[in-house]
């Protein structure tokens, strides 16, 4: 698979938050400056075909509310080695419905700098089920770029993105985990990254979260050379309907994830199919679910389900402290085929460490446990 970005992007203005009148102390508001030097930036680069870089300079912590453009090109965001952007945690004064770092409708973006986001997530996992903001979040954006980067406690999902033609890397992102820990201390809806482009490719990542280390919801996507500690694995979905395909986990370590390798569609999915998945050169310690492939999401209930699951192959595969082998929960109207289990070593104490399957169909070579997977006819 196959994914080229193009960026090395050369910047005609850049734009201080300082000279916009930013304090960076950490304490006083700073989104009038931030959005001062965005707008001054990035407008004027989109106006006249150039480029504009806004910088957050090291050494300081700058507090904002929502910062959002529309419609600009050709534009760089940049969080200085030592510097903190801070998400404000005030909730009574915080816009209705408004999330944090948005761009709309942009090409040719750049988030970057080896700083810090610190995303006060408490009082917002405090509040579970109100509304909390994303803190990155692209849409309709193409030719993006996130690299570099540390977000801590994230309010909700961390990086919402969708945007065509984008590469994640080099990202680290953590929050507490949604069980295991004191329910004060848990983050809820803190996903990693949510796929919502095509291509797209993370890779070189550190994710340590509340909810899906990385949940693709588009085709061509690779994900590779990652680690994953808390969080809800390797996920696909949950899907409704439409056609996915082309999707790569590989290179991966998982360490106390809830779940391995997931696909989830909904009880009562709409026509559609995802195939050609691949999830290969995998190694797992203390996940509970190593392999979860359920269409019966999010509440096992037995509504009859269109959406096909044809086409997931699983390779060199080793976990160890795992609590269950593998759940291939698929439907009687939507069986699932050509499950290829290849050079797969798992070792689970729930249901005598056996797999269990549910109108799933494929092959398995050099497999432990002994597949429970019925051959294609």
């Amino acid at each position: 698979m196959c994914i080229f970005v193009n960026y090395g992007l050369k910047y005609d203005y850049e734009c201080n938050v300082m000279d916009y009148g930013a304090k960076g102390d950490g304490k006083t508001d700073d989104t009038k400056a931030i959005q001062a030097a965005m707008n001054d930036c990035y407008l004027n680069n989109t106006k006249y075909n150039t480029s504009g870089l806004v910088i957050l300079p090291s050494s300081k912590s700058f507090l904002s509310y929502p910062l959002y453009v529309t419609k600009i090109t050709n534009a760089a965001f940049e969080i200085e080695s030592s510097s903190t952007l801070i998400i404000s945690n005030d909730r009574d004064n915080w816009p209705s419905d408004a999330d944090f770092l948005v761009f709309h409708e942009s090409n040719n973006i750049e988030i970057f700098g080896g700083g810090l986001i610190n995303g006060q997530g408490e009082i917002w996992w405090a509040n579970q089920g109100k509304f909390a903001p994303r803190t990155i979040y692209c849409h309709d954006c193409t030719n993006l770029l996130i690299t570099n980067i540390t977000i801590k406690d994230p309010p909700y999902h961390t990086l919402e993105l969708y945007a065509d033609n984008t590469e994640v890397s080099y990202v680290t992102i953590l929050a507490p985990p949604s069980t295991g820990v004191p329910p004060n201390e848990q983050s809820h809806n803190t996903d990693a990254v949510d796929v919502h482009g095509s291509p797209f490719w993370i890779h070189d990542c550190y994710f340590d979260t509340g909810d899906d280390n990385v949940a693709v919801h588009a085709n061509d996507t690779l994900v590779e050379n990652c680690y994953f500690g808390n969080g809800h694995g390797a996920s696909i979905g949950s899907l409704e309907e439409g056609y996915y395909k082309n999707i790569t986990f590989t290179n991966i370590v998982f360490n106390g994830t809830t779940n391995g390798i997931r696909i989830k569609s909904d009880s009562g999915s709409k026509t559609g199919k995802v195939s050609d998945v691949y999830f290969k050169n995998l190694s797992m310690n203390k996940v509970n679910n190593t392999i979860v492939i359920n269409q019966y999401y999010p509440n096992n209930k037995t509504e009859s389900s269109k959406f096909i699951f044809d086409g997931v192959y699983i390779e060199n595969v080793t976990a160890v402290n795992s609590l269950n082998a593998g759940l291939f929960q698929c439907q009687e109207t939507t069986p699932c085929h050509h499950i290829e289990l290849t050079n797969v070593n798992i070792q689970a104490t729930a249901n005598n460490g056996q797999f269990e399957c549910e109108y799933a169909y494929g092959t398995a070579s050099d497999t432990k446990p002994q597949s429970c997977l019925t051959p294609e006819s």
